[in-house]
């Protein structure tokens, strides 16, 4: 990319999944600049840098002495919960990080394909003319069917099928009347 800021027309294209994205980014780059401050700031002032042994895992029964085992055995679950979620989070944003990496590799080959490729100014080939199917034809049927049974348009079925698309309407409707 030639420019830092390459990517601020996409913003304004208004692609909002592309904008969550970015945000979520700079959500989890905002995170890791501050640990990394507070770390600094722990080591500066003395201290090891890592959290004391109350923070990581606290005597639940000195906090609740009169409570309940049920109460403490809750908050253990929870604690143990939250952990779990939290370190599934961290492999899902390792995974999603690599993921980005790919496709910026990905757009910077398409973007130097496309540089490398001569422009053309011949105008595109003009489409063949469909020969209509034999809608007689069972085994052709079948193959409409299947491709509606699979939830693709009329429109998809005809591309897909080089048939006009009146003649997959047709098809379809006479099957649903057969009903």
């Amino acid at each position: 990319m030639d420019s830092p800021f390459a990517w601020l027309p996409l913003l304004a294209e208004k692609n909002l999944a592309y904008v969550f994205l970015v945000a979520a980014i700079l959500v989890a780059t905002l995170t890791m600049l501050l640990r990394v401050y507070r770390y600094q700031s722990r080591q500066k002032r003395g201290g090891s840098g890592l959290p004391s042994r109350q923070h990581v895992r606290p005597d639940t029964h000195e906090q609740h002495d009169g409570a309940p085992d049920s109460v403490v055995r809750w908050e253990v679950e929870m604690q143990e919960l939250a952990r779990d979620l939290k370190a599934e989070i961290d492999s899902k944003m390792i995974a999603l990080g690599h993921l980005i990496r790919d496709a910026d590799r990905a757009a910077e080959r398409l973007e130097k394909a496309l540089n490398v490729a001569p422009a053309t100014d011949t105008p595109a080939e003009a489409p063949r003319p469909v020969e209509p199917r034999d809608p007689d034809n069972a085994s052709f049927r079948d193959e409409v069917y299947t491709l509606a049974d699979y939830g693709f348009s009329v429109s998809d079925i005809a591309s897909r099928l080089a048939t006009p698309v009146g003649q997959i309407e047709l098809i379809l409707r006479l099957r649903e009347e057969a009903k």
